[in-house]
Protein backbone atom coordinates (compact mmCIF):
# COMPACT_ATOMS: atom_id res chain seq x y z
CA UNK A 1 0.00 0.00 0.00
CA UNK A 2 1.15 3.53 -0.73
CA UNK A 3 0.07 6.34 1.56
CA UNK A 4 0.33 10.04 0.76
CA UNK A 5 -0.13 11.69 4.17
CA UNK A 6 -1.34 15.23 4.64
CA UNK A 7 0.03 17.54 7.35
CA UNK A 8 -2.60 18.29 9.99
CA UNK A 9 -1.11 21.72 10.68
CA UNK A 10 -0.52 23.29 7.26
CA UNK A 11 -2.38 20.92 4.90
CA UNK A 12 0.58 20.17 2.64
CA UNK A 13 1.12 16.66 1.34
CA UNK A 14 4.13 14.56 2.33
CA UNK A 15 5.90 12.46 -0.28
CA UNK A 16 4.25 9.06 -0.75
CA UNK A 17 5.27 6.35 1.71
CA UNK A 18 5.35 2.72 0.63
CA UNK A 19 4.09 0.54 3.51
CA UNK A 20 5.74 -2.87 3.54
CA UNK A 21 5.38 -5.81 5.94
CA UNK A 22 8.63 -4.90 7.68
CA UNK A 23 7.71 -1.19 8.06
CA UNK A 24 7.83 0.17 11.61
CA UNK A 25 4.58 0.71 13.52
CA UNK A 26 5.38 4.41 14.03
CA UNK A 27 6.92 6.66 11.41
CA UNK A 28 7.94 10.26 12.05
CA UNK A 29 8.25 12.67 9.16
CA UNK A 30 8.48 16.43 8.67
CA UNK A 31 6.45 18.29 6.06
CA UNK A 32 7.84 20.99 3.77
CA UNK A 33 6.95 23.62 6.41
CA UNK A 34 8.87 21.77 9.13
CA UNK A 35 5.90 20.37 11.11
CA UNK A 36 6.60 16.94 12.60
CA UNK A 37 3.90 14.30 12.26
CA UNK A 38 3.85 10.77 13.67
CA UNK A 39 2.10 8.11 11.58
CA UNK A 40 0.64 5.04 13.28
CA UNK A 41 0.78 2.12 10.86
CA UNK A 42 -1.67 -0.64 11.87
CA UNK A 43 -0.93 -4.33 11.40
CA UNK A 44 -3.80 -4.62 8.90
CA UNK A 45 -2.17 -1.97 6.69
CA UNK A 46 1.23 -3.66 6.92
CA UNK A 47 0.09 -7.25 6.46
CA UNK A 48 -2.97 -7.07 4.19
CA UNK A 49 -2.98 -3.51 2.75
CA UNK A 50 -6.35 -3.13 4.49
CA UNK A 51 -7.32 0.40 5.61
CA UNK A 52 -9.05 0.33 9.02
CA UNK A 53 -8.18 3.84 10.15
CA UNK A 54 -6.09 6.74 8.90
CA UNK A 55 -2.41 6.50 9.91
CA UNK A 56 -2.24 10.30 10.34
CA UNK A 57 -5.40 11.28 12.26
CA UNK A 58 -6.56 7.76 13.27
CA UNK A 59 -9.98 8.45 11.76
CA UNK A 60 -12.01 5.39 10.61
CA UNK A 61 -14.01 7.23 7.91
CA UNK A 62 -12.75 7.37 4.33
CA UNK A 63 -14.17 7.51 0.82
CA UNK A 64 -13.33 6.19 -2.63
CA UNK A 65 -12.29 8.47 -5.45
CA UNK A 66 -10.58 8.01 -8.78
CA UNK A 67 -6.84 8.60 -8.97
CA UNK A 68 -6.89 11.38 -11.57
CA UNK A 69 -5.00 14.68 -11.59
CA UNK A 70 -8.05 16.85 -10.95
CA UNK A 71 -6.64 20.19 -12.16
CA UNK A 72 -5.49 18.74 -15.49
CA UNK A 73 -8.76 16.89 -16.00
CA UNK A 74 -10.91 19.91 -15.11
CA UNK A 75 -8.85 22.22 -17.35
CA UNK A 76 -9.14 19.92 -20.36
CA UNK A 77 -12.86 19.42 -19.69
CA UNK A 78 -13.50 23.19 -19.69
CA UNK A 79 -11.55 23.61 -22.94
CA UNK A 80 -13.40 20.78 -24.70
CA UNK A 81 -16.79 21.99 -23.44
CA UNK A 82 -15.99 25.48 -24.75
CA UNK A 83 -15.07 24.03 -28.13
CA UNK A 84 -18.25 21.95 -28.19
CA UNK A 85 -20.39 25.02 -27.35
CA UNK A 86 -18.77 26.88 -30.23
CA UNK A 87 -19.35 23.94 -32.57
CA UNK A 88 -22.97 23.69 -31.43
CA UNK A 89 -23.51 27.30 -32.47
CA UNK A 90 -21.76 26.87 -35.84
CA UNK A 91 -22.39 23.26 -36.90
CA UNK A 92 -24.54 21.46 -34.32
CA UNK A 93 -23.76 17.95 -35.62
CA UNK A 94 -20.04 18.44 -34.88
CA UNK A 95 -20.86 19.82 -31.43
CA UNK A 96 -23.04 16.83 -30.56
CA UNK A 97 -20.33 14.50 -31.89
CA UNK A 98 -17.70 16.12 -29.67
CA UNK A 99 -20.00 15.83 -26.64
CA UNK A 100 -20.47 12.11 -27.33
CA UNK A 101 -16.69 11.73 -27.73
CA UNK A 102 -16.20 13.44 -24.35
CA UNK A 103 -18.73 11.11 -22.73
CA UNK A 104 -16.99 8.07 -24.22
CA UNK A 105 -13.58 9.33 -23.04
CA UNK A 106 -15.00 9.90 -19.54
CA UNK A 107 -16.39 6.36 -19.45
CA UNK A 108 -13.05 4.86 -20.54
CA UNK A 109 -11.17 6.89 -17.91
CA UNK A 110 -13.66 5.88 -15.19
CA UNK A 111 -13.24 2.20 -16.04
CA UNK A 112 -9.44 2.24 -16.34
CA UNK A 113 -8.21 4.65 -13.63
CA UNK A 114 -7.31 3.06 -10.28
CA UNK A 115 -9.18 3.87 -7.08
CA UNK A 116 -7.91 6.22 -4.41
CA UNK A 117 -8.95 6.08 -0.75
CA UNK A 118 -9.19 9.50 0.94
CA UNK A 119 -9.56 10.19 4.66
CA UNK A 120 -12.50 12.45 5.55
CA UNK A 121 -10.67 13.83 8.57
CA UNK A 122 -7.34 14.97 7.18
CA UNK A 123 -7.42 14.28 3.44
CA UNK A 124 -4.58 11.73 3.41
CA UNK A 125 -4.64 9.42 0.40
CA UNK A 126 -4.00 5.68 -0.02
CA UNK A 127 -3.23 3.77 -3.21
CA UNK A 128 -2.84 0.05 -3.95
CA UNK A 129 -5.17 -0.98 -1.13
CA UNK A 130 -7.56 -3.88 -0.70
CA UNK A 131 -11.16 -2.81 -1.33
CA UNK A 132 -13.85 -3.77 1.17
CA UNK A 133 -17.63 -3.39 1.21
CA UNK A 134 -17.36 -0.59 3.80
CA UNK A 135 -15.53 1.71 1.38
CA UNK A 136 -18.00 3.90 -0.46
CA UNK A 137 -17.84 6.99 -2.70
CA UNK A 138 -17.88 10.46 -1.17
CA UNK A 139 -20.89 11.13 1.06
CA UNK A 140 -21.69 14.86 1.37
CA UNK A 141 -23.30 14.37 4.80
CA UNK A 142 -20.18 12.78 6.27
CA UNK A 143 -17.93 15.31 4.51
CA UNK A 144 -19.96 18.21 5.93
CA UNK A 145 -19.76 16.73 9.42
CA UNK A 146 -15.97 16.65 9.25
CA UNK A 147 -15.83 20.13 7.71
CA UNK A 148 -17.91 21.48 10.59
CA UNK A 149 -15.63 19.70 13.08
CA UNK A 150 -12.58 21.35 11.54
CA UNK A 151 -14.20 24.79 11.64
CA UNK A 152 -15.25 24.31 15.26
CA UNK A 153 -11.75 23.17 16.23
CA UNK A 154 -10.19 26.18 14.46
CA UNK A 155 -12.62 28.52 16.19
CA UNK A 156 -11.81 27.04 19.60
CA UNK A 157 -8.05 27.34 18.97
CA UNK A 158 -8.27 30.98 17.86
CA UNK A 159 -10.56 31.98 20.75
CA UNK A 160 -8.15 30.69 23.42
Amino acid sequence: MKIRPKCLTCGSFFPSIEILKDSPVKLERSCSSGHKVVFHISESIKEESLWEFCPVCENPDSYLSKDVPKKVFLGSLIIFLGISLYLLSVEWVLGIGLLFALAAMDLVLYRTLPDLLVCYGCGSEARKFVRTEDQRPYDPHVGERYRQQKLLTKKQITST
